[in-house]
Order: structure tokens, then sequence, then C-alpha cells
């Protein structure tokens, strides 16, 4: 009975000691300062180490403001604050990576998108994948203000061979859409093999699946765990 109770001490600490190890090294803490804010709080969403929703508020006290709390690894979060809407192109909101560790940020009310994050090495990796793609992603966004302007136009406003000539110019556009997209999937598919542990080529890979084969995908998949 002695013996059982001894080893019971030994044991329990023990345990104790190796949970506080794990849950230090899946410790993070982002702090950061805001611009411009009416607001006074800032919300962080993201999973945690147990594979739980986290929706965490922090206040901002003089344009600073800080989270804290544990995570398995690189994990995909959201930043938000006086956001007018549920949208992700919503100025005010932004996706990011956090990662274990001490990571500092700074933001902008309304240009939260240009939000300059250090001590994440995801996300810096996203950033830099965002500079390869900027080019052909600019013309994709004005190639479809082209293709609008161009249905703007009614049928009572123009003449037969107007309407020829505005349906030419649309398949032209669409013929140049269809390019550009498929630069902007080449380009992905091009990082994902070259950065296979990469937290970014898996969210990228996540967002393909509609556009790839199965045995595509498969194969990308697969070497993301190798």
């Amino acid at each position: 009975m002695r013996l059982r109770f001894l080893i019971i001490l030994i044991i329990i600490p023990t345990f104790l000691l190796a949970q506080t190890l794990i849950l230090k090294v899946n410790e993070f803490s982002l702090s950061g300062v805001i611009k411009d804010n009416t607001d006074s709080t800032i919300v962080l969403r993201y999973i945690n180490l147990h594979g739980k929703y986290v929706k965490d508020t922090s206040l901002i006290k003089n344009g600073r403001f800080n989270f804290k709390g544990t995570i398995m690894g690189a994990t995909n979060a959201i930043i938000s604050s006086q956001t007018t809407s549920n949208s992700v192109d919503d100025p005010n909101l932004v996706e990011v990576f956090i990662e274990p560790g001490n990571m500092h940020a700074a933001i902008e009310i309304n240009h939260f998108k240009d939000i300059r994050i250090s001590g994440s090495k995801t996300q810096n990796e996203w950033f830099d994948f965002k500079k390869t793609v900027e080019m052909v992603s600019t013309r994709i966004d004005s190639t479809y203000q082209l293709l609008l302007k161009n249905r703007e136009v009614t049928e009572e406003e123009i003449n037969q061979t107007k309407k020829d000539s505005l349906n030419k110019e649309e398949n032209l556009l669409l013929k140049k859409l269809d390019s550009l997209k498929k630069d902007k999937k080449d380009t992905e598919l091009q990082f994902i093999k070259e950065n296979p542990a990469s937290c970014v080529s898996a969210q990228l890979l996540f967002y393909m699946y509609a556009d790839l084969s199965y045995t595509v995908y498969r194969k990308l998949y697969d070497n993301l765990l190798t």
C-alpha cells in the first residue's frame, strides 16, 4: 500500500509537469497596436490546442491590445474590430496565421488587410506568396470590372451592330479571364509543390478542392504529409 502511494506521488507530479511543458510549448501571445479605432475592443477567433473554437476579446487601451492562448501549431485566425458586415471582404477584418510564441501586430482601422505581423513565420510565407500572385490577381479584378461595365449597357440603348461588338468584346474578356485564372492556379500549385511543409500550402490546397481532379488533389495532399 505504501509502495502504491509512493508511485502515485511520483507519477502525478511528473504527469502535471509534462502537461505544463506541453502547454508552455503551445502558448502564444499576440500583442499589437491599432490606429484610428473608435471601438474599445478587438476580437480574435481561432481553434485552440484542444480543437475548440475560441472567440477572444481584448480591451483596447491607449491603442494597444493583447491576446494569449494555446494552439497546436501554426493556426489560421481572424482578427476584427468595428466590422459592418459578416463578409471576409470587410475592411476591418483580416485572416492571419498565428503561431506559438510571441507575436506583434500593427493594424489601422479600415485597412486590416494591410496588417503587419512579426513573430509568425507562416504569416511571412503568406505575405511572400501574396506578392507572387498580386499582379495576376489585380488583372483578374480589373477584367471583372470591364465585364461588369460591358454588361451594364441595356438592349434598348444599342443597335444590333453595337450589340454584336459588345458580345465580341465580352467573349475576349472571358477568354482573358480564363487565362488569368489559369496563371493564378498554376502559381498556387507551384507553391504547394515547392513548399509541402508550409501551412500556407495546406490552406491553398483546401480552397482548390473543387478545381482539381481527385488524383491530382490526393497526390498533393499526400505530399503535404510526408
